[in-house]
């Protein structure tokens, strides 16, 4: 077993310890020296918010990519215009005792029309599903409604003389298609620059917009008209099969 002398070297040396910390802790200090997002650990980070606190986590999991690049020799950019990125998921950091936060509810006002007339429906029926299963329905009179719903189900609306159709606000709310094509189609490197320096395969943090899909997610203000759209049919062959 090694003593504190020779973990000592052996870090100094680039190697990792065999008790002690990790190499990319080792660089914290020299990291913050030089750099203008320090690193924020102990007690500091525990006296944070827990809105800050997530954001503090991604930034130090970039040092420490950074860092155990530098280690290891690959580290190919400058310090000082750094664009590395560590992703992970955001249950490691919790402990084993702590719940996961429920999915957000969106606040929704639905409007539901003909797509002919253009005029609101007389009545239509609206069931929430999530996981598969029902959690509530709703029956809906002038065309407008009001309800809570989790961002991640599923509505399933019919309404008499019309097609049975299947919306999510994840790919039919028109404000969030936006902030996913954006994304997908990769016209966030259009924003701040980032197609001059970001390498192939880094993706900063706000390119994934999270706050602002928060946003556009806890108060909804939909309208929708009842036609079926590509994914409707199929939705009918799956539930023909049951």
């Amino acid at each position: 077993m090694a003593d504190q002398k020779q973990e000592m070297i052996l870090a100094l040396n680039r190697g990792q310890p065999f008790t002690a910390v990790p190499i990319w802790e080792f660089e914290f200090h020299p990291w913050n020296l030089f750099h203008k997002n320090s690193v924020i650990v102990g007690t500091a980070f525990q006296n944070l918010p827990s809105n800050q606190q997530d954001k503090v986590l991604h930034s130090n999991a970039e040092v420490m990519a950074v860092c155990e690049q530098i280690q290891t020799g690959e580290f190919k950019g400058e310090v000082r215009k750094e664009n590395s990125n560590c992703m992970t998921s955001p249950f490691y950091f919790r402990p084993k005792a702590v719940q996961d936060p429920p999915c957000l509810e969106a606040n929704v006002m639905l409007t539901l029309v003909d797509p002919e007339t253009k005029r609101k429906v007389k009545y239509a029926k609206i069931e929430i599903l999530l996981y598969g299963g029902k959690i509530k329905e709703l029956d809906v009179t002038q065309g407008q409604v009001s309800f809570n719903m989790p961002v991640n189900a599923m509505l399933k609306i019919s309404s008499p003389g019309l097609p049975k159709i299947h919306r999510s606000l994840y790919l039919d709310y028109p404000p969030h298609q936006q902030l996913i094509e954006t994304f997908a189609s990769g016209r966030w490197l259009e924003q701040n620059n980032w197609k001059e320096f970001m390498n192939p395969g880094q993706v900063p943090w706000e390119a994934f917009a999270f706050e602002e899909t928060e946003e556009v997610l806890s108060n909804v203000n939909w309208t929708i008209e009842i036609q079926e759209n590509k994914r409707d049919a199929l939705w009918k062959e799956f539930e023909s099969l049951f």
